[in-house]
């Protein structure tokens, strides 16, 4: 298994109240197309620079998880069936970037040192 990150602009039709729904749908796809889910970030509604296919912006979202290389054009042929999706895009994490973002968590659960008065 590898890890992979996926990031996901939802249809601004999606509303706020069904997002957790949407969400839940589509780590639902990943589990069953045998991945497992590491990490969910709503990263909230973005407008976009220039307007896409009559579009203004979008929802985003960014789920990371581990799956077998083999799996995912299965997963991406699921995901394009669904018509709340507008834009998504899944890549492969590399090493030296989960390294760094495992060092970057592990800093910011580490306790501040003291300052001295």
């Amino acid at each position: 298994m590898k890890p992979y990150e996926a990031l996901f602009i939802l249809a601004e039709t999606v509303r706020d109240d069904n997002l957790d729904a949407f969400t839940d749908k589509l780590r639902g796809e990943i589990e069953r197309a045998g991945g497992t889910i590491e990490q969910t970030l709503p990263m909230g509604r973005r407008s976009f620079a220039a307007p896409l296919k009559k579009r203004e912006g979008g929802i985003y979202l960014r789920i990371d998880f581990q799956m077998a290389p083999g799996q995912i054009a299965g997963l991406r042929s699921r995901l394009l069936l669904n018509e709340d999706l507008f834009r998504f895009q899944i890549v492969e994490v590399g090493r030296e970037r989960q390294r760094a973002a495992r060092a970057a968590a592990e800093k910011a659960a580490a306790p501040a040192p003291a300052q001295e008065a």
